[in-house]
């Protein structure tokens, strides 16, 4: 039996005051992508993505190849969900991890950037859903 997106999907409700969801989420029945921003001198674009593949080796396999992508910065391993890592730019910071056949990405945009441990908490609450 496979979930709603919605149901495991990271909520306006979720994050601090001052946070504003951006749109519409884009939702298939293999894919869910929303944004929020938060309006402020800088304005931050928090991005938070979930795909489901076909299978776990699928998922597995598409995860490594994300992970062997990042090569201009550190790549944090992260225990979130059955495989994790993290990694920060200038003005990016990404934290990625894979459930099952369910690959997340919770992602920030801005100046400075934000740190890896302040997305850890929205990417382990998504988990903790796809879980449920």
């Amino acid at each position: 039996m496979t979930k709603d997106f919605e149901k495991m999907a990271l909520t306006i409700n979720d994050l601090p005051h001052g946070w504003i969801k951006e749109g519409t989420p884009v939702v298939t029945d293999t894919k869910y992508e929303a944004e929020f921003i938060y309006p402020s001198s800088n304005a931050v674009l928090l991005t938070v993505s979930m795909e489901r593949y076909a299978t776990i080796d699928a998922a597995k396999e598409e995860l490594n190849l994300r992970k062997n992508k990042v090569t201009e910065v550190r790549v944090d391993t992260l225990k979130i969900g059955n495989e994790g890592f993290g990694f920060q730019e200038p003005a990016y910071t990404s934290v990625v991890f894979r459930n099952r056949n369910i690959i997340v990405s919770v992602n920030t945009n801005t100046y400075p950037a934000y740190s890896i441990y302040t997305l850890q908490p929205y990417a382990k609450l998504i988990n903790s859903r796809i879980n449920e």
